[in-house]
């Protein structure tokens, strides 16, 4: 068997071929061969190509057993958190933090930003909670994406963290929401105290009027008044 595996190694090409297919007829003996295979064989490409494999075709399940069996590790690249972010593979994602096989910190935390993207709201959590992971890098980009694309979960999540503040940038980050016409969103923002007193609503007001966010526009007058009477009681 041992010897059959390394004379014939363009027979474990099929066999890795129908393991990324997922068959269930070839999943345990595809588990046995490859691992064998690939922690004995000298051919480095052949281990190389195998394990990319599993994530070009998108086989994230795959691509944590080679991490759990000890594979994948000599291959990894800093991207394949930000991959098991986007497509939201929370054991993944987990794994990789927990054994602390890539710092989540890199490329400017990535990671958490194709997480924001993706609308992942449980890989943005388990980010968090990861001290290297900043939310609030690039001029607060993440809680940017969270307000372009309507997530109020995201951005409650954000918002809870310390060091991100929704009033940087003379509040950047609802101006860049009321340009995509998300009331959710807005609402959300204007919730956070730091945001309520600070901003000038009538300034966002005239934009959500340029923008024809008729909706946003109307809620902003409400808010307003509201702003007013409460700026009054102080």
């Amino acid at each position: 068997m041992n010897r059959a595996i390394i004379i014939i190694p363009w027979c474990l090409k099929n066999v890795f071929q129908r393991y990324l297919v997922d068959s269930l007829f070839y999943r345990e003996f595809a588990k046995k061969v490859a691992a064998y295979y690939l922690k004995n064989s000298y051919d480095v490409h052949e281990m190389k190509v195998f394990v990319h494999s599993c994530r070009s075709y998108n086989f994230p399940k795959r691509y944590l057993w080679l991490l759990q069996e000890g594979i994948a590790q000599r291959f990894l690249h800093s991207d394949v958190l930000e991959w098991a972010s986007a497509i939201g593979h929370v054991q993944l994602v987990q794994h990789i933090l927990q054994n602390n096989l890539i710092n989540p910190s890199l490329n400017n935390s990535a990671c958490l930003t194709y997480a924001v993207i993706s609308g992942h709201k449980d890989i943005v959590y388990i980010l968090l909670q990861d001290p290297r992971v900043d939310p609030a890098i690039n001029n607060n980009k993440a809680l940017q994406y969270a307000g372009e694309r309507n997530c109020v979960a995201i951005i409650e999540l954000l918002l809870k963290d310390r060091r991100v503040d929704p009033t940087l940038n003379d509040n950047h980050a609802i101006k860049h929401t009321i340009s995509h016409n998300n009331m959710e969103a807005v609402q959300c923002l204007l919730e956070d105290p730091r945001v309520y007193f600070s901003v000038n609503m009538e300034e966002l007001q005239t934009m959500a009027e340029k923008h024809n966010c008729l909706s946003i526009y109307e809620y902003l007058i409400d808010s307003r008044e509201a702003v007013r009477k409460k700026k009054l009681k102080l």
